[in-house]
């Protein structure tokens, strides 16, 4: 049997971040988030943070717009992706904390998972105390905080690390349901009405560049489980005709040379390019095996979000793993994109809101959306752990709940964020 393949990426839509550009509102995000007098503090111990990204192009040791010391950390298998979100996120977080000797900034390459598995072994041997992780994965775990991405985040929250994941921006751009099979080869039941099979979706460009994830719940903690059962996505255009997607087999194999088109995991995903007009998409129960409580969750991922409309979109149960994990504190911003709760277990996701996480940069651009939302609250949570350093997740989760009574919802019933007082956090021990 050839050997297990382990060069998963997630797809999850971002932000474009420029690489060579300051953040010009520091100050101001500084005083929204309530931390100046804060980010001035001694802190009791000095703070170890990590942010896990897939590229941080533009970074060089030494940039004036990184704490000092900041370091990078390449993954032993797949080199960064040619992105500056990572970069950008510790741009956003070095503007929260403030230009401190005190705190020891880490970037870690999480391109894939082998890397991001790597990442989590080298933070929890340096004691990391915070990580910040702006990513989402369309597949790999079963909707309801577990799965294999998720048992990272356990070996990393076990040792003492405080998580901190954005909610995703996929709000409006996925569909969850359950599998309603009408047997092998048959389109599966996935709304009620004459038109339950189809799910549409209107493409308002005429070249429209988007990923496509199909996946369904059997995960487990061990990614090298293998799945037997099999779904296919297909989609028709504005002309009738079938779109090319790249459908694998599910049949407890992995790809060989022999036969590429096997694959042991849950999702079928791919890259199209949609012309202007309204697709449907359906699925196809390619084997037969599928259980009354199997669920599956269809996740458009477009290069523009405003480009597409997904008209049968579920706006609810959008976040992905790991935002999904239960001591993770997942952080949305109040806008039209970020992603929502619940989980399917029931949990309320995001945990916390930012009230507004725009950032503008010295080239004329700015960018929004949950992944600075989670950079400015990481930033946030690394002050208030140098100043308490017995502040753990539970804690931290606990005065999200408490918010919940506190505070004005916004971003799917998620309380905005509004920064503890010494007092407050000692009444929640």
């Amino acid at each position: 049997m050839h050997a297990f393949r382990l060069s998963l990426v997630p797809l999850s839509f971002v932000l474009a971040f420029s690489a060579s550009a300051a953040v010009l509102n520091a100050a101001e995000i500084r005083r929204s988030l309530g931390v100046v007098q804060l980010s001035r503090e001694a802190f009791r111990r000095p703070v170890r943070v990590a942010i896990l990204d897939n590229g941080f192009e533009g970074f060089r040791e030494g940039h004036r717009d990184v704490l000092p010391g900041t370091r990078f950390f390449a993954g032993p298998v797949n080199a960064s992706a040619a992105t500056a979100h990572g970069f950008g996120m510790a741009q956003i977080l070095s503007a929260v904390v403030g230009d401190r000797r005190d705190l020891q900034l880490d970037l870690i390459d999480t391109n894939g998972f082998s890397n991001l598995k790597a990442a989590v072994e080298g933070l929890v041997e340096r004691r990391t105390d915070v990580v910040l992780y702006s990513q989402n994965w369309e597949f790999g775990g079963n909707f309801d905080g577990g799965g294999f991405i998720n048992r990272l985040v356990d070996r990393a929250v076990d040792a003492g690390a405080l998580w901190i994941n954005a909610a995703g921006n996929h709000h409006g751009l996925s569909f969850e349901g359950r599998v309603v099979s009408a047997g092998v080869g048959q389109a599966l039941q996935l709304r009620a009405g004459a038109e339950g099979p189809w799910l549409a979706v209107d493409s308002f460009l005429d070249a429209n560049a988007l990923s496509i994830t199909l996946s369904w719940s059997d995960f487990t903690d061990d990614e090298t489980h293998r799945t037997f059962k099999d779904l296919d996505l297909e989609i028709v255009g504005p002309d009738g005709k079938a779109v090319d997607f790249p459908n694998r087999r599910q049949i407890g194999l992995d790809p060989s040379d022999a036969d590429p088109l096997l694959s042991a995991h849950a999702r079928e995903t791919g890259r199209v390019e949609l012309q202007r007009g309204r697709y449907f998409f359906r699925v196809i129960d390619r084997s037969g095996n599928f259980s009354a409580t199997d669920r599956l969750r269809v996740v458009l991922t477009p290069r523009n979000p405003d480009a597409v409309r997904f008209r049968d979109a579920t706006y609810a149960a959008e976040i992905l793993a790991p935002a999904d994990h239960a001591r993770a504190l997942t952080v949305g911003e109040c806008g039209s994109i970020s992603s929502v709760g619940p989980t399917r277990d029931g949990r309320a996701k995001p945990d916390v809101a930012v009230s507004d996480a725009r950032v503008f940069f010295s080239d004329g651009q700015s960018s929004s959306g949950s992944s600075n939302a989670a950079a400015m609250l990481a930033g946030v949570v690394a002050l208030l752990k140098g100043r308490d350093p017995a502040l753990d997740g539970a804690k931290l989760l606990a005065w999200a709940r408490e918010l919940r009574n506190l505070s004005p919802r916004c971003g799917g019933e998620a309380p905005r964020w509004r920064l503890p007082s010494p007092v407050e956090l000692e009444r929640l021990r």
